[in-house]
């Protein structure tokens, strides 16, 4: 362009000259702008982000040790014993359980979690002693004693950077670690950076677990008949795999051969339904002494198992993909075979078929692998401050960045943040700002479950709109297929949101008791799905009045039709069963009547649709 009118096209070195300047700027621009995110992004001093943690002179003691071994029993005696503590958990079920325990030994003991508050304070007054889910716990809240339980899930890729910011941030003079003792090491050296002394005290199992040689059935694989699978359990058993879908089809098959009512848990039964079903597999006088379970019986329940007997060796990854279990995970697992002061105390591990032992055993036989890094993910403030120098960046856009350029020492690992990000994309363009954005994308949603994606989208619609959400939901009826335990347990979830939204913005989502106890009918709508599938015989009632009073719905829905249709059980409920095909289900199923505007205290408006 400066060559003049008469002159010719430019050469490459020319070009080159008259560009280099301003490409060499826009580099150095470029590198001053990851330099300082880089700086905004500094997370090699974790620790000191909680200053009121580090004034305090605290003492760290980790009771290590495996399943069964007496560790947390002895952490939660010094829990109950001193003026202010709180219990941080991995599970809501879990929490609920010390909580529980704690007021009924005469402690006034408060619960948080993410969708639940409760106060042994009938005037709302908050005691000096709390159980919380680990995400929940109040850094700045001042406490004597803090137990932090099942600590090696400080490496887990999603939940790890919770425990990671109890261990460093919980405002106690004493913190109280219960896990592995795999987890030493990074514990070491979490302790070495806030200067705080570490005791360690060792405990071994309580009560002996035996491997067995020989497979519990002579069947070469899961295709044999139901007789053979099967007639070798015996009392206490507990069938353990990795599949939904498994566990109904395994349940249904040992009930036909053994004409015995079987208990059940896994992972997206609702807690209350899983605490009922485990309370029914522990009574010896309900007549239920098999159970049917999933891994989630490697934290959180009680449960007297004389034999845990694995289905299977592997399991799926959540990416679609089989993969064989993991030491830790199967020593969980197994650990959970006999249990001290039951009528079990000795236990025993068996594989179900002759082709898994020496799998399984070599699983077990697996030598620990010490954990090294402990989990860690940016706060918000750190993301809002990278908006202010990438203002054009969705959320999503926000943490990848973040997690390119951030610094972190060798002691930590950057959390999978992947949910978050697809959640965040999903919200993007509903016009929240950006830290209710975050809030949304956070909350307890599972993306690859169409109804709660479709049910949280409507939400924070409302939300951005400030229209005010309240559900419009019927008394579920009785599930009677898989098809239906699916779709009753996406209406729970999708109320579980709801109550996780209501503390966050109780403003839009003010409907929270109502919610609660239409929560509590699907639940017990849901235990008596399992109790109605179960043998039909004379214990069946007995079972049933045990858990009359976890929901009304239980009486309301005893006496539905036998039809595998639950269009006539289910009572105006967001989700239609007018199909056995789930996702035909979930396709037809409706939210239009849903939500409804806040009409200023008139007669309710038609139910709004947008």
């Amino acid at each position: 362009a400066g060559a003049g009118a008469g002159a010719g096209p430019l050469t490459a070195a020319q070009m080159q000259e008259a560009l280099l300047p301003a490409v060499h700027a826009a580099l150095r621009r470029a590198a001053a702008d990851v330099a300082l995110l880089r700086q905004f992004g500094e997370l090699r001093r974790p620790a000191s982000l909680y200053p009121t943690a580090r004034q305090m002179r605290r003492k760290i003691i980790f009771h290590s040790g495996p399943t069964n071994s007496g560790k947390t029993y002895s952490a939660m005696n010094r829990f109950r014993e001193c003026g202010a503590a709180v219990y941080c958990g991995p599970l809501r079920l879990l929490a609920q359980q010390v909580c529980q325990d704690t007021n009924e030994r005469g402690v006034p003991c408060d619960l948080i979690t993410g969708d639940q508050r409760r106060f042994a304070d009938p005037s709302g007054n908050r005691s000096p002693h709390l159980t919380c889910t680990v995400e929940m716990v109040d850094v700045k809240r001042e406490f004597d004693v803090c137990v932090i339980d099942e600590v090696q899930m400080i490496a887990d890729q999603e939940r790890g950077w919770a425990w990671t910011r109890a261990l460093l941030g919980v405002s106690a003079r004493e913190v109280h670690l219960c896990g592995e003792s795999r987890t030493l090491e990074v514990i070491r050296a979490l302790c070495h950076e806030t200067k705080e002394d570490l005791e360690v005290r060792q405990y071994q199992r309580l009560t002996a677990s035996d491997f067995e040689e020989e497979p519990v059935s002579a069947a070469e694989g899961p295709w044999a008949p139901g007789a053979v699978l099967w007639e070798a359990l015996r009392p206490g058993d507990c069938v353990v795999a990795f599949s939904r879908r498994m566990l109904f089809q395994v349940r249904q098959q040992i009930q036909q051969v053994r004409d015995t009512p079987v208990a059940m848990v896994y992972g997206s039964l609702p807690p209350e339904a899983r605490e009922v079903q485990a309370k029914l597999f522990n009574d010896p006088d309900s007549g239920v002494d098999l159970l049917v379970a999933s891994d989630a019986i490697g934290m959180g329940l009680n449960l007297n198992i004389r034999r845990v007997v694995f289905a299977r060796v592997q399991k799926l990854d959540g990416r679609g993909s089989t993969v064989p279990l993991t030491g830790p995970q199967a020593r969980q697992i197994a650990g959970r075979a006999g249990r001290y002061g039951s009528i079990y105390p000795a236990g025993a591990v068996a594989a179900l078929f002759g082709h898994d032992v020496e799998p399984l055993r070599s699983t077990l036989m697996q030598p620990p692998e010490d954990i090294a890094l402990a989990g860690i993910k940016p706060s918000f403030d750190m993301l809002e401050t990278f908006r202010g120098l990438l203002p054009d960046t969705p959320l999503s856009g926000l943490i990848d960045t973040f997690e390119r350029v951030c610094n972190i020492s060798g002691d930590y690992f950057m959390c999978d943040s992947e949910a978050t990000k697809v959640l965040a994309d999903i919200f993007a363009p509903l016009g929240l700002p950006l830290r209710e954005q975050y809030v949304f994308s956070l909350a307890p949603i599972d993306s690859q479950d169409e109804a709660q994606v479709k049910a949280a989208r409507k939400f924070a619609k409302c939300h951005a709109r400030g229209v005010e959400v309240v559900l419009q939901v019927g008394v579920p009826g009785t599930p009677r297929s898989f098809a239906q335990f699916q779709l009753l347990e996406s209406l729970y979830k999708v109320l579980e949101i709801y109550m996780w939204l209501s503390y966050r913005f109780p403003e839009t989502f003010p409907d929270r008791e109502r919610v609660e106890a239409i929560k509590l009918q699907t639940a017990g709508a849901i235990v008596e799905g399992l109790q109605s599938a179960s043998s039909a015989s004379k214990k069946r009632k007995k079972r049933t009045a045990n858990i009359s009073n976890l929901s009304a719905s239980a009486e309301s829905t005893a006496n539905s039709s036998e039809d595998d249709s639950v269009a006539g059980a289910v009572k105006s409920a967001i989700f239609q069963f007018s199909s056995p095909s789930v996702s035909n289900a979930i396709r037809n199923a409706t939210y239009e009547g849903m939500l409804r505007r806040d009409n200023g205290g008139r007669e309710p408006a038609q139910p709004y649709a947008g």
